[in-house]
């Protein structure tokens, strides 16, 4: 009898930690869905245009690009 309250108590455990997640989950969806439609409206006005040159300064990242690169 024990050991199948030790299983349900383990279930229920288990269910409350899914339901934490899933809830977590949802949370996250909406705050990066919040952060897309912010992008997007300020693409559309024609904000700071993206390019790949537009890496901070000093980052190296042409440098470990160059030193990959073997012909």
């Amino acid at each position: 009898m024990e050991a199948i309250k030790k299983k349900m108590q383990m279930l229920k455990l288990d269910k409350e930690n899914a339901i934490d997640r899933a809830e977590q989950a949802e949370a996250d969806k909406k705050a990066a869905e919040d952060r897309c439609k912010q992008v997007r409206r300020v693409l559309m006005r024609g904000g700071p245009s993206v390019t790949l040159e537009s890496r901070p300064s000093g980052s190296g990242w042409r440098q470990r690009r160059q030193q990959r690169w073997v012909p």
